[in-house]
């Protein structure tokens, strides 16, 4: 026999059916019970047994539940046992997904933290603690973020805190990114990050924001490299077009000279003539 509450959990809609699943399915699932405890419970010694199973119900949902049974006493030697089933699946899925959570986190490349409206950190992953210099979470749980990472320019100057770009996610319900931006480490150095911010809802109210952030310091020595790689390349083509055409006017001036010479002959003065070859020979030389 079983209660409403029963033929509901299990998806049975009459005693009959319930006792044909029980014995088909219930009873097989909680047969693990360890059998000197059914027998301590059966014969008085205990006044109570619990225990976690899971069972497929009638409408094909898997369930955990956790069984409590207790043998009452009979003068006539006859025992009935009420069981109570108590269905925690939402607690297990729950911490499932909990789990789940702190999985990605973990594994994420990107620094991730999370702050409340305050700015005080509430949870934070693993690539952000080693990029920061933090080397437990419970350094930054519940401190205040933009006093610890975000508190000052490259420059040094302060950034007020009402002023902060990364809690305006916060304080404006609005998402925000930065791709020039500096955090600054537990040792107090600095290094250059691309961030961007989103606040967190909660039944439409902002609960806090969730910064996701990368350390750039190897992109920008990178696109450094690139751009003076560039400048000397452009250098390079710069000085090449003088040189062609400084070789173009070496050659005309040459041509020029050796013209000259020819038309003045041998009656040129002897020192006009010592001019034009020394032009000339200066010009093949370049």
């Amino acid at each position: 026999e079983a209660n409403a509450a029963a033929l509901e959990l299990f998806g049975a809609h009459s005693d009959r059916q319930f006792i044909a699943w029980f014995e088909r399915i219930f009873i097989p699932a909680a047969l693990d019970l360890a059998a000197d405890k059914l027998q301590a419970l059966w014969e008085g010694r205990e006044a109570l047994l619990t225990h976690t199973i899971a069972v497929k119900t009638l409408d094909g949902q898997i369930l955990t539940v956790i069984l409590s049974m207790v043998v009452p006493s009979s003068e006539d030697g006859y025992h009935s046992v009420p069981v109570s089933a108590l269905d925690v699946t939402p607690n297990l899925n729950l911490r499932r997904r909990e789990d789940e959570f702190a999985l990605i986190l973990a594994s994420a490349g990107e620094g991730i933290f999370g702050m409340d409206r305050g700015g005080s950190c509430t949870f934070v992953n693993r690539a952000a603690l080693r990029m920061l210099g933090y080397r437990d979470e419970k350094d930054l749980l519940g401190r205040d973020m933009h006093a610890l990472i975000h508190h000052s320019c490259r420059n040094g100057a302060a950034i007020p805190a009402e002023d902060c770009p990364v809690r305006r996610a916060c304080c404006r319900n609005s998402a925000g990114r930065l791709e020039d931006e500096v955090l600054w480490r537990a040792d107090g150095s600095s290094f250059p990050v691309e961030c961007s911010s989103n606040p967190m809802l909660r039944d439409g109210a902002v609960v806090g924001t969730v910064v996701t952030f990368i350390d750039t310091t190897d992109r920008k020595a990178r696109d450094a490299q690139l751009l003076q790689s560039q400048k000397m390349e452009v250098v390079g083509q710069l000085t090449g077009s003088i040189a062609h055409d400084f070789n173009n006017l070496l050659a005309i001036l040459q041509t020029n000279l050796h013209v000259l010479d020819e038309k003045l002959g041998d009656a040129t003065d002897p020192e006009i003539g010592e001019m034009i070859d020394d032009a000339a020979s200066a010009a093949r030389d370049g």
